[in-house]
């Protein structure tokens, strides 16, 4: 076995422990807001008969309002206004449905009371339901099949689920709409900064509810959200994650700032020295956690490292390999001098 100077280390440990410091107007609708200019009646009792309209918005519906009239002679009569699902241009399931009472004036009616929950750019079919006697209602033309009239398979009243058949329809667009109440958002958004020196942190991964940003170049960050509670994870290399909880009761910004913690390290340094001069050895191969790097001219060498523990090895021809252990742990203190 070969056998060769052995080195004599000098391994100091500096650890820095960096500590980072651093608040509507009018409610949408979908339908035909506007009294058309033809006129229609239907003389079937027990009947339905609505129209298929694109939802614009997400939110909830709260009322339907339908142009018509109990036809002359019925007096007074209850009408019921429902919304169904739309099944590839057909009426499905019954989403919701309330009921108001009308007379022969012709009139915007109101049927207050719902609470539909829709999506926006979805179709949805608004319809009318009433029994034993006629209506009247007012309509222009319409999209293929926008139209829908069960009159053939009795319906009386409350509407009934699914839609059924019995179905015929019609290119033609009634005069009836649905009021939204919109979901009502909130806005979230903050500047990350570094805790030690107060400087925005760019880059750094935000994510809320499934949404992912990065921060800019100012450490910024935004996101617009439903009403709710929400968490925010901030994560960006050579920092310690952090979490925030964040509620938006109501409508409004809700400011969230936050001081990044970066991860602390340490710095492994020393010097190899030739074991019978005690001079510095220049070209020493070092190994550290995967790195690597040679002792300069005086011999020293120097690691900068997350704080754990880690297994040293010097190699230089002519040498024999030594390896050490080294932890570092906060606050260390230097080292002294190893000697073989």
């Amino acid at each position: 076995m070969r056998r060769g100077k052995a080195l004599v280390l000098l391994i100091i440990i500096v650890v820095s422990t960096c500590v980072l410091y651093r608040t509507y107007g009018s409610s949408p609708t979908f339908g035909k807001t506007e009294v058309g200019s033809a006129q229609a009646s239907e003389w079937n009792w027990g009947s339905k008969l609505g129209c298929r309209f694109r939802c614009p918005d997400e939110g909830t519906v709260t009322e339907i309002v339908w142009y018509g009239h109990v036809y002359s002679g019925y007096g007074s009569r209850t009408i019921y206004a429902a919304i169904y699902s739309d099944n590839n241009g057909v009426p499905d399931a019954l989403l919701g449905q309330i009921s108001t009472t009308v007379s022969d004036t012709w009139q915007w009616w109101s049927f207050t009371g719902l609470s539909v929950p829709v999506s926006a750019d979805s179709y949805y079919w608004l319809v009318i339901n009433w029994d034993q006697f006629n209506i009247e209602y007012r309509y222009d033309a319409g999209a293929t099949r926008q139209y829908v009239y069960q009159g053939d398979q009795r319906d009386s009243p409350p509407p009934s689920d699914p839609f059924g058949g019995g179905a015929r329809y019609r290119s033609r667009a009634m005069s009836i709409y649905a009021t939204i109440t919109a979901s009502a958002a909130a806005t979230i958004r903050g500047v990350v900064t570094e805790s030690g020196t107060g400087n925005p942190i760019q880059g750094v991964t935000v994510v809320c509810d499934g949404m992912s940003t990065l921060t800019a170049f100012d450490g910024s960050y935004s996101f617009t959200v439903n009403l709710g509670s929400y968490s925010l994870t901030f994560s960006k290399e050579g920092y310690i994650d952090q979490v925030k909880y964040q509620d938006c009761p109501t409508q409004g910004e809700y400011i969230v700032d936050v001081l990044l913690q970066p991860v602390p390290t340490a710095i492994i340094r020393g010097t190899a020295l030739d074991s019978g001069t005690a001079n510095p050895v220049e070209g020493v191969t070092v190994t550290c956690d995967g790195q690597s790097t040679l002792t300069a001219l005086d011999g020293s060498y120097s690691f900068t490292v997350n704080l754990g523990s880690y297994m040293l090895t010097f190699e230089k021809s002519g040498y024999v390999t030594e390896t050490r252990t080294q932890d570092c742990p906060a606050h260390s203190q230097p080292l002294p001098v190893l000697k073989n």
